[in-house]
């Protein structure tokens, strides 16, 4: 059905406004208009309880920039509206009362074709998503320690890291 989803013909606007969880990730961040908010917390809970995400999570968590995939993958941490734009499980960040009227603005006149995947009514959905608050994530650091193609090599590197933490002290 994901698949589907992401191949359909038809705007598909999903709007991710608080948790988003399991089946409502892969509803939502296959279809061609992804709104995230400043109240989104998306989670994959199954990965918390040692299985891999479902629903299409593991083929967007690869195809995330850096290793930030691989740190959701295998933490199972909560991402915010900034971290699903930057791992690309939306592509819009808006607030609450944009996003409302953005969901009022989709309704399409009868009879209206899109004419190629991502055209739309206004320039409004076209505009590059940009988080209004900056991700709380260090990107280099989770690049850096989760780069590894090893579970032990990233256990080790992370093991080093707590260890350099405590000497500090």
């Amino acid at each position: 059905m994901n698949a589907r989803i992401a191949q359909f013909p038809k705007p598909y606007v999903a709007i991710m406004d608080g948790l988003v969880m399991g089946g409502g990730v892969g509803l939502s961040a296959h279809g061609s208009i992804a709104f995230v908010t400043e109240k989104t917390k998306l989670a994959m809970p199954e990965v918390g309880l040692g299985f891999f995400p479902d629903v299409g999570g593991t083929w967007l968590l690869s195809r995330s920039p850096g290793e930030i995939g691989t740190y959701f993958g295998l933490t199972g941490q909560t991402m915010n509206g900034p971290d699903a734009i930057y791992a690309r499980f939306a592509r819009c960040g808006r607030t609450v009362r944009q996003t409302r009227r953005a969901a009022r603005d989709a309704r399409w006149p009868a009879g209206r074709r899109w004419r190629h995947r991502g055209e739309g009514r206004n320039r409004w959905f076209r505009e590059p998503a940009r988080p209004q608050d900056p991700s709380p994530r260090s990107r280099r650091k989770i690049d850096r320690w989760f780069t590894h193609d090893r579970m032990a090599d990233i256990v080790v590197t992370l093991s080093g890291t707590a260890r350099s933490w405590r000497n500090r002290r």
